[in-house]
């Protein structure tokens, strides 16, 4: 008995190194300061020599997915999207699996959530929609779906018309028009963005632009002990941007997806059944904690004793940083010049006024054999570095 007492003795030293790490882990901050100032070959260099235990794999994974889809860095973007889009959607190791409600980030594989599941698969989408590779494109806005079919469907933006919209456009590229017909008519029932759009007509769109604004929703702790997990939201002062292709007005953007609605649904969609089995898990280890002590069964009390303090243990506040809190889509079915194509983003404020300050232009060599997925977020530092090249 004895040794009994002493092994679960030496057992509640793991969980109490476990229990009490209060700290969350998160990108680095430089790394996304590198981000918002465009120093994307930087924050590339500073992830990739960063040393990650293994629970947190996937945060950094998804912060490299970010780093290359705004500066075009196809096979990291792949390597580190197809890895990261991988991990959410498996079990992760077995013994910190077991230990996950109880020891919150401590001793729990990061697999993100829901919205940042959606978010994974249609940048790793867009990118091999990119290449050309339509077949792994359709497997990744599949996913993107699926991520958002895990929850309720209490309001109209519940699901995420923006990937059903880019899987229409995959699907009827590949030749499966009924497919297309189902993601499209999926995609206006949930957004009004698409409503004027055909099933004949997604074969004359040659280029999506989609748009980011503001900074992802904020994983804020409460509840008990801080054992539960509420967002912010953290909008952008744009309303969205114009787009120019070749000089020439190719439309306004309109928000399409709303991270931080999709985040608070799935936030209450899972806080009660966290609260109750934690309480549950916590009033009976206490039970338990009792009973042992009063019978002299130390080692026993002891764990037990432990499992109920884990039990409020604070939540884990790891989430992909570098996401948006919006995205804004347009497109263009005209008839695409081909060879150097020039594009302007020009961003309007809420005043409607176009801000000087925040201006994107890239150059791409197009054919109408290749459309394209093109995504960019509003940052201060474009025309600065324009400005810089000159």
């Amino acid at each position: 008995m004895t040794q009994v007492i002493c092994a679960l003795r030496r057992l509640s030293v793991v969980f109490l190194s476990l229990f009490f790490i209060h700290c969350s882990t998160s990108i680095p901050s430089k790394a996304i300061e590198y981000f918002e100032s465009c120093q994307e070959d930087a924050g590339i260099e500073l992830l990739k020599g960063k040393e990650v235990k293994d629970k947190d794999i996937l945060l950094f994974d998804l912060a490299l997915l970010s780093f290359a889809v705004h500066s075009d860095e196809t096979r990291l973007g792949i390597r580190h999207g197809s890895r990261a889009l991988s991990n959410m959607w498996t079990l992760g190791d077995e013994k910190r699996g077991k230990l996950s409600m109880a020891s919150s980030e401590a001793a729990r594989d990061y697999k993100g959530e829901p919205f940042e599941k959606t978010m994974a698969g249609i940048y790793l989408g867009a990118i091999f929609f990119n290449i050309g590779d339509y077949q792994n494109a359709r497997a990744a806005f599949q996913k993107a779906v699926l991520a958002s079919e895990t929850k309720s469907d209490k309001t109209k933006n519940e699901k995420v018309p923006l990937a059903h919209f880019l899987l229409a456009k995959t699907f009827d590229i590949l030749g499966q028009e009924d497919n297309a017909k189902i993601s499209l008519e999926k995609a206006q029932k949930y957004s009004d963005v698409m409503q004027s759009l055909r099933p004949k007509d997604l074969s004359s769109i040659h280029t999506i632009v989609v748009v980011e604004t503001g900074q992802a929703p904020r994983k804020v702790r409460t509840g008990p002990g801080n054992s539960l997990i509420t967002y912010q939201h953290d909008y952008s002062p744009f309303l969205g941007a114009n787009l120019y292709n070749n000089g020439n007005l190719i439309g306004g953007t309109k928000v399409v997806e709303d991270l931080y609605v999709h985040a608070k649904e799935n936030e209450r969609g899972k806080k009660e059944a966290l609260q109750g089995t934690k309480g549950a898990i916590r009033d009976a280890s206490t039970v338990v904690a009792v009973g042992a002590a009063d019978n002299d069964n130390g080692g026993v009390a002891l764990v037990a004793g432990i499992l109920a303090l884990a039990n409020q243990s604070q939540a884990d506040t790891r989430q992909w940083s570098l996401l948006p809190a919006r995205l804004h889509i347009t497109w263009d079915a005209s008839k695409l010049y081909e060879g150097k194509n020039d594009y302007k983003l020009q961003f309007l404020t809420n005043s409607r006024r176009i801000d000087p300050l925040v201006q994107q232009n890239w150059t791409d060599e197009r054919t109408a054999s290749e459309p394209k997925i093109y995504i960019k977020k509003a940052r201060h530092c474009y025309q600065q570095t324009k400005d810089k090249e000159k």
